[in-house]
């Protein structure tokens, strides 16, 4: 390739970065700085106002560089200068084109959700009750689901306006329009939502919004009991996360294979300490063990025999961990696990040791532990008896320091909180 062919190439790089600094700064500065919303239009509109500059520009400035180019090889002959033409007019169409467009995505949803703030409360049930013209900004709300969250998040929302909002979603189901399951989401999702608009949306045939129905806390028992009998694993997930599902409902639900079904079972609050305990005795053999053994220790209702079974459960440091810091757990139970020689457990161990929170059980327990930064943390404790803090002085008084001079430090401080005393 000649010298003449590089600088012309060259300079059509330069220029096709210079005008895409430029069109990206105008488009950026036009979309944050504007106080006009009606130019915050979806991405297909906005672009389309800019088409004539999106392709005439770079065709002026393409055929400039056309110019440049033969001008430099001297020559209207010379394949390589119309090649090189060609692809820099090419190149600076594509270029501006995405420039444009990522200019204008990146902007567009900050607007729209701007829009979806600043939305007066009072024009909600109208922006609800028909989509706007296009010049319109709250269309842009529509097509950014982000704008969307934004929207039904707001506490304006009155149960009213959420229970007409879900009749026309529902209508809007029936009759097939798309995007109707979000909209529903959001209603169903919305801390204002009361016991007649859920009753409304757990009758729509999708077991995504029935699911997410199931699972609220307002929804009624007898619409918990309907939706029950679907037999989906959705909706099955929905009432085992729903603390107000009948004990019953949970009981028929621990029959079910899904994994996630099962977690939430064994997180729920109204799960009777029977079912608890079957959950824990269960062979799991599949991924969801871990999950499930896991939810089970940290659930306070789990009862005392539970734990147990979940103390032996093999390779899960994090179930065993867990058990350790129940209230529940047995003293055998937690004898069994400090003597557990695995890193993670002596770590725990030692801040249980410390914890404020810590019950006397667990301290009592931890008094035996053979660690001695253990068993001095246990005496600095402000819940440890005392009773038992005279039986350990006692002891470790009579017994060797260890590596680190814990007794050491620990006796020299008590002597000097005496000394200081008046």
């Amino acid at each position: 390739m000649k010298k003449s062919t590089k600088l012309a190439l060259l300079w059509t790089l330069c220029l096709t970065l210079l005008w895409g600094l430029f069109l990206f700064a105008g488009l950026y500065l036009q979309l944050v700085w504007t106080s006009d919303m009606t130019l915050v239009m979806s991405h297909r509109e906005y672009l389309s106002s800019w088409w004539k500059i999106c392709l005439l520009v770079p065709t002026i400035t393409g055929s400039c560089a056309f110019y440049a180019v033969v001008r430099l090889h001297r020559s209207w002959r010379a394949w390589t200068g119309y090649l090189a033409a060609v692809i820099a007019l090419v190149f600076f169409a594509l270029t501006t084109y995405v420039i444009a467009y990522y200019a204008v995505s990146a902007n567009i949803g900050m607007k729209a959700r701007n829009a979806a703030r600043e939305l007066p409360p009072e024009q909600f049930m109208e922006f609800l009750q028909g989509l706007p013209q296009r010049e319109n900004t709250r269309l842009s709300i529509w097509e950014n689901s982000q704008a969307l969250h934004v929207l039904f998040k707001r506490p304006e929302f009155t149960p009213e306006m959420l229970h007409q909002a879900a009749e026309m979603f529902v209508s809007e189901f029936q009759n097939g329009s798309n995007h109707t399951t979000v909209k529903m989401w959001l209603v169903t999702l919305h801390p204002n939502v009361d016991e007649r608009t859920l009753t409304i949306l757990a009758e729509v045939p999708d077991p995504l919004v029935q699911g997410l129905v199931a699972s609220q806390p307002k929804t009624p028992v007898e619409i918990l009991r309907k939706l029950s009998q679907e037999k989906n694993e959705r909706i099955d997930r929905g009432l085992a996360r729903n603390p107000n599902t009948p004990t019953d409902i949970l009981h028929d639900l621990t029959s079910s294979s899904g994994e996630r079904v099962l977690w939430h079972l064994a997180m729920n609050p109204n799960t009777s300490k029977e079912d608890l305990a079957m959950l824990a005795k269960s062979p799991y053999q599949d991924s969801e063990s871990p999950n499930v053994h896991r939810a089970l220790a940290k659930n306070p209702n789990t009862p005392m025999e539970a734990l147990d079974d979940l103390a032996d459960v093999p390779d899960n440091i994090y179930v065993r961990r867990s058990v350790l810091k129940h209230s529940n757990t047995s003293e055998e139970t937690l004898a069994k696990l400090t003597k557990n020689p695995d890193i993670e457990i002596r770590h725990s161990i030692h801040s249980m040791a410390k914890d404020e929170n810590s019950s006397e059980k667990i301290l009592k327990v931890l008094a035996q532990y053979p660690d001695v930064r253990v068993r001095v943390a246990v005496l600095k404790n402000p819940n440890c008896p005392k009773e038992i803090k005279a039986v350990m002085l006692e002891r470790l008084r009579n017994e060797p320091d260890d590596q680190y001079g814990t007794l050491k430090a620990y006796f020299e401080e008590i002597a000097k909180s005496e000394s200081a005393k008046p």
